[in-house]
């Protein structure tokens, strides 16, 4: 009440500035000198019954107990501005709604919740002579039937070609080896030696290892993770093996127990013959093989040439080259996760791919041939070769429940940012629409507070200071205020 520049008092309140009508309501009230605080249980009047304030609080001295005491009942809060406007809370609950129902998605689709755990996979391979009955055969009773190519392949009628030959399987790999995680393949006879008088003879043209193509790898993996027992378990009755081509084509191999009729059920195995519906060769264990069994997965090295997009030119025969075969493990691939029925699905990915030796690198081995009829000395073959390499990664997933808080606090972050675009555009857009500026001028003069360079509340007293602020917060609100068109 009262007349403009001037406010009425109502018993223990202190004068109060008033202001202008034409100062448009800005929101720098009158305020009640009534002081008072409360406790859990009272409230107490800090003025006199006279109605007049209390004296200036001295600062404290401060001292051990007082720091405890402070430290024990001193709680800290952020002032709390609240605007009521739909046009501010409305695109707000718009933002939020938005920001939170993708992020949400964004979360379970991504499996944010999985904690991965790093998997050791240790591999071996074997070479092997392709078998016509490779199924009811057995390599170390020397039963099985080769049916390896024995038409020469076109590469060994060109005119840079002394000659092909099928060499014997244990003269294409170094004497004595079985099976190894590096297993080199000759590829080309370039020299033959006498032990003895140490003579060697290099030959004019190397002598190609016909159809080395032909020939299948076994390779053999084994799965051990860090957390829990150290095992996993890898057989080609739980897990299912897969090609993977240059071109990003994956193809599957087909899983049999020890018997062609016995065709594994592996587990998710119509989604994986959904998803790969195509199979990388035969599964009679005869040229062209690529299958899994419960010995091992069986593929044979022209399949693995042509998954790595290559093929063995004079070149390469001459000088060797190396095929890395790079194994990896998983059960948490997201596209499988989620093809119905939801859950892990554990596979064995091979992907080939070549590499070339440097120009003054390559890898050789020889072999020892005891004497034969009219010969004086032991031949010794040396064969240029083709190195092959498997090398492996594998993470083993599982559900974690502390990792899905951790990652849904870190998400939970965004709602800052739905707050802060609302504040600092949404509010900023309505600043150009005449029907809507009241918003902003709204939001700008009750969130905004400013002070002088610190230098200037030198040596005053902090009623001096609170005046000082006031002011200018008053100067502030005016110069908003001319802004209005």
């Amino acid at each position: 009440g009262g007349t403009s520049g001037s406010c009425q008092f109502g018993p223990g309140e202190q004068p109060r500035r008033m202001l202008q009508a034409d100062e448009l309501g800005v929101a720098m009230t009158c305020t009640t000198a009534t002081y008072s605080t409360e406790s859990c249980s009272s409230t107490t009047s800090l003025a006199d019954s006279s109605g007049s304030p209390p004296e200036p609080l001295v600062p404290p001295v401060w001292s051990p107990s007082y720091a405890f005491d402070e430290f024990l009942t001193t709680f800290y809060v952020h002032p709390v501005v609240v605007i009521r406007s739909k046009w501010l809370k409305v695109p707000h609950i718009v933002l939020m709604s938005t920001m939170s129902l993708l992020t949400m998605a964004y979360f379970v689709y991504d499996l944010r919740g999985v904690e991965k755990e790093i998997v050791s996979v240790a591999s071996m391979m074997e070479v092997q002579e392709p078998a016509s009955n490779w199924w009811d055969c057995s390599y170390v009773n020397s039963t099985c039937t080769s049916s390896w190519t024995e038409v020469p392949p076109e590469y060994c009628n060109t005119s840079e070609t002394s000659m092909c030959k099928r060499f014997p399987i244990m003269e294409v790999i170094p004497e004595g080896q079985v099976a190894a995680s590096e297993l080199p393949i000759g590829l080309s006879q370039v020299l033959e030696c006498k032990r003895g008088n140490e003579t060697c003879r290099a030959k004019n043209h190397p002598v190609f290892v016909q159809s080395v193509e032909d020939l299948n790898m076994k390779i053999r993996t084994s799965l051990h993770k860090a957390g829990g027992n150290g095992e996993m378990k890898h057989s080609a009755s739980e897990i299912q093996s897969l090609l993977k081509f240059k071109g990003g084509e994956v193809r599957r191999l087909p899983g049999f127990n020890t018997s062609r009729d016995q065709e594994v059920d592996l587990p998710a195995l119509e989604h994986f013959k959904a998803r790969y519906p195509h199979t990388c060769g035969n599964t009679d264990g005869s040229v062209g093989t690529c299958m899994s069994t419960a010995w091992g997965d069986y593929v044979s090295l022209g399949i693995l040439l042509e998954a790595a997009n290559v093929s063995i030119d004079s070149a390469k025969r001459n000088q060797g080259f190396v095929l890395d075969i790079g194994i990896t493990y998983t059960n948490f691939d997201r596209t499988d996760f989620w093809a119905w029925p939801w859950g892990v699905k554990p596979k064995l990915i091979y992907e080939p791919s070549v590499r070339q030796f440097s120009g003054v690198d390559t890898v050789m081995f020889y072999q020892t041939h005891g004497l034969g009829q009219g010969e004086e000395s032991t031949a010794v073959k040396v064969m240029r070769c083709l190195l092959v390499i498997s090398y492996s990664q594998g993470t083993f997933g599982k559900f974690s429940y502390f990792r899905f808080m951790i990652e849904l606090v870190v998400m939970s972050t965004l709602a800052g940012l739905a707050h802060a675009l609302v504040r600092y555009i949404v509010a900023r857009i309505y600043r150009c629409r005449e029907d809507l500026q009241h918003v902003y001028y709204m939001q700008e003069m009750s969130t905004t507070k400013h002070t002088h360079r610190c230098s200037q509340y030198e040596n005053l007293q902090p009623d001096q200071i609170e005046s000082k602020l006031q002011e200018l917060q008053w100067r502030r609100r005016k110069s908003v205020l001319a802004e209005v068109p």
